[in-house]
Protein backbone atom coordinates (compact mmCIF):
# COMPACT_ATOMS: atom_id res chain seq x y z
CA UNK A 1 0.00 0.00 0.00
CA UNK A 2 1.29 3.49 -0.98
CA UNK A 3 1.23 6.32 1.26
CA UNK A 4 0.86 9.55 -0.80
CA UNK A 5 3.93 11.72 0.22
CA UNK A 6 2.13 14.76 1.78
CA UNK A 7 1.79 11.90 4.74
CA UNK A 8 5.07 11.76 5.58
CA UNK A 9 5.73 15.67 5.49
CA UNK A 10 2.73 16.15 7.55
CA UNK A 11 3.75 13.50 10.43
CA UNK A 12 7.45 14.54 10.11
CA UNK A 13 6.24 18.62 10.99
CA UNK A 14 3.85 17.26 13.82
CA UNK A 15 7.02 14.97 15.14
CA UNK A 16 9.22 17.97 15.08
CA UNK A 17 6.66 20.52 16.70
CA UNK A 18 6.27 18.13 19.22
CA UNK A 19 10.14 18.00 20.32
CA UNK A 20 10.53 21.35 20.11
CA UNK A 21 8.06 22.50 21.95
CA UNK A 22 8.96 19.98 24.35
CA UNK A 23 12.36 21.25 24.23
CA UNK A 24 11.68 24.95 24.73
CA UNK A 25 9.47 23.59 28.02
CA UNK A 26 12.40 22.46 29.40
CA UNK A 27 14.34 25.23 28.48
CA UNK A 28 12.10 27.57 30.21
CA UNK A 29 12.69 25.20 33.74
CA UNK A 30 15.18 27.40 35.83
CA UNK A 31 18.43 25.43 36.50
CA UNK A 32 19.56 26.84 39.69
CA UNK A 33 18.02 28.98 42.72
CA UNK A 34 17.39 32.61 42.06
CA UNK A 35 18.71 34.30 45.51
CA UNK A 36 17.13 37.58 46.77
CA UNK A 37 18.81 39.93 48.89
CA UNK A 38 16.20 40.56 51.84
CA UNK A 39 15.44 43.61 49.81
CA UNK A 40 14.26 42.41 47.16
CA UNK A 41 12.32 39.78 48.76
CA UNK A 42 10.39 42.64 50.62
CA UNK A 43 9.80 44.76 47.02
CA UNK A 44 8.67 41.05 45.08
CA UNK A 45 6.47 39.89 48.19
CA UNK A 46 5.13 43.09 48.38
CA UNK A 47 3.82 43.10 44.59
CA UNK A 48 3.09 39.45 44.52
CA UNK A 49 2.88 37.30 47.79
CA UNK A 50 4.44 34.36 47.94
CA UNK A 51 6.11 32.50 50.55
CA UNK A 52 9.45 32.93 51.83
CA UNK A 53 12.31 30.01 51.98
CA UNK A 54 15.37 30.97 54.20
CA UNK A 55 18.60 29.93 53.97
CA UNK A 56 20.63 30.85 57.15
CA UNK A 57 24.26 30.05 56.37
CA UNK A 58 27.67 31.32 57.12
CA UNK A 59 30.57 31.37 54.55
CA UNK A 60 32.51 29.09 57.08
CA UNK A 61 29.60 26.48 57.23
CA UNK A 62 31.53 23.15 55.46
CA UNK A 63 27.69 21.29 55.30
CA UNK A 64 26.07 24.33 53.68
CA UNK A 65 28.68 24.18 51.55
CA UNK A 66 28.28 20.91 50.42
CA UNK A 67 23.79 21.18 50.65
CA UNK A 68 24.88 24.33 47.94
CA UNK A 69 26.66 21.83 45.55
CA UNK A 70 24.09 18.70 46.03
CA UNK A 71 20.08 19.28 47.47
CA UNK A 72 19.98 23.17 46.22
CA UNK A 73 21.09 21.67 42.53
CA UNK A 74 18.76 18.82 42.25
CA UNK A 75 16.26 20.36 39.55
CA UNK A 76 13.12 19.76 41.58
CA UNK A 77 14.03 21.56 44.81
CA UNK A 78 15.14 24.22 41.94
CA UNK A 79 11.72 24.04 40.27
CA UNK A 80 9.64 23.86 43.85
CA UNK A 81 11.44 26.83 44.85
CA UNK A 82 11.40 29.17 42.11
CA UNK A 83 7.97 28.24 41.62
CA UNK A 84 6.27 28.81 45.33
CA UNK A 85 8.58 30.52 46.90
CA UNK A 86 11.14 33.71 47.16
CA UNK A 87 14.49 32.54 48.06
CA UNK A 88 17.01 34.35 50.71
CA UNK A 89 20.12 33.40 51.56
CA UNK A 90 21.38 34.87 54.70
CA UNK A 91 24.66 34.78 56.16
CA UNK A 92 24.05 34.71 59.96
CA UNK A 93 27.12 36.74 60.44
CA UNK A 94 26.25 39.68 57.46
CA UNK A 95 27.04 43.17 59.73
CA UNK A 96 24.50 44.47 57.31
CA UNK A 97 21.55 46.07 59.74
CA UNK A 98 18.22 44.51 58.39
CA UNK A 99 15.26 46.25 58.59
CA UNK A 100 12.53 43.31 59.19
CA UNK A 101 9.02 43.83 60.27
CA UNK A 102 9.46 46.58 61.41
CA UNK A 103 12.61 46.26 63.28
CA UNK A 104 16.04 47.26 62.62
CA UNK A 105 18.81 43.86 63.37
CA UNK A 106 22.50 44.64 63.90
CA UNK A 107 25.76 42.57 64.11
CA UNK A 108 26.28 41.62 67.49
CA UNK A 109 30.17 41.44 67.36
CA UNK A 110 31.69 38.07 69.70
CA UNK A 111 35.56 38.90 69.08
CA UNK A 112 36.72 37.41 66.29
CA UNK A 113 33.00 36.68 64.62
CA UNK A 114 29.70 37.55 65.86
CA UNK A 115 26.16 37.13 64.48
CA UNK A 116 23.70 39.09 62.95
CA UNK A 117 20.24 39.68 65.01
CA UNK A 118 18.28 38.91 62.69
CA UNK A 119 19.86 35.07 62.74
CA UNK A 120 19.06 34.80 66.50
CA UNK A 121 15.22 35.94 66.14
CA UNK A 122 15.00 33.34 63.01
CA UNK A 123 16.22 30.61 64.41
CA UNK A 124 14.62 30.94 67.83
CA UNK A 125 18.45 31.61 69.52
CA UNK A 126 19.39 27.73 68.33
CA UNK A 127 22.44 28.90 66.08
CA UNK A 128 22.82 25.83 63.83
CA UNK A 129 23.88 26.27 60.43
CA UNK A 130 22.65 25.30 57.90
CA UNK A 131 18.75 25.92 58.90
CA UNK A 132 16.28 26.89 57.10
CA UNK A 133 13.32 29.13 57.98
CA UNK A 134 9.80 29.08 56.24
CA UNK A 135 7.67 32.22 56.20
CA UNK A 136 4.19 32.92 55.25
CA UNK A 137 3.41 36.00 52.60
CA UNK A 138 3.07 37.66 55.89
CA UNK A 139 6.81 36.78 57.46
CA UNK A 140 5.55 34.43 59.82
CA UNK A 141 7.58 31.80 60.80
CA UNK A 142 5.93 28.53 59.82
CA UNK A 143 9.32 26.13 60.22
CA UNK A 144 12.28 26.22 61.38
CA UNK A 145 14.30 23.31 59.99
CA UNK A 146 18.07 22.48 60.83
CA UNK A 147 20.87 20.41 59.82
CA UNK A 148 22.18 18.93 56.41
CA UNK A 149 18.87 17.60 54.21
CA UNK A 150 18.91 15.77 51.06
CA UNK A 151 16.27 16.85 48.47
CA UNK A 152 13.91 14.14 49.39
CA UNK A 153 13.73 16.09 53.26
CA UNK A 154 14.09 19.22 51.38
CA UNK A 155 11.06 18.52 49.56
CA UNK A 156 8.91 17.92 52.07
CA UNK A 157 9.13 20.94 54.46
CA UNK A 158 8.88 23.16 51.08
CA UNK A 159 5.40 20.91 50.66
CA UNK A 160 4.44 21.12 54.30
CA UNK A 161 4.83 24.95 53.38
CA UNK A 162 3.41 25.73 50.33
CA UNK A 163 0.63 23.42 50.83
CA UNK A 164 -0.40 25.31 54.08
CA UNK A 165 -0.32 21.53 55.99
CA UNK A 166 0.71 23.31 59.44
CA UNK A 167 -2.73 24.55 59.48
CA UNK A 168 -4.31 21.09 59.93
CA UNK A 169 -1.22 19.68 60.95
CA UNK A 170 2.23 19.45 63.46
CA UNK A 171 4.96 18.92 61.40
CA UNK A 172 6.03 15.47 63.18
CA UNK A 173 2.37 14.42 62.62
CA UNK A 174 2.89 15.28 58.71
CA UNK A 175 6.32 13.60 58.57
CA UNK A 176 4.76 10.24 59.63
CA UNK A 177 1.88 10.73 57.44
CA UNK A 178 4.52 11.37 54.32
CA UNK A 179 6.74 8.68 54.63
Amino acid sequence: MKIPIYLYFITLTFLLNTSLCGQSNIDSLPNKIEWLTWEECFEKNAKIPKKIFVDVMTSWCGVCKKMDKTTMQDSAIVNYISTHFYAVKFDAETEDTIRFNGNDFEFISDGKRGVNKLAIALLNSQLGFPSFVFLDEEYSRVLLYQGYKNAKQLHKALRFTNEEKYMSSSWEAFLISNE
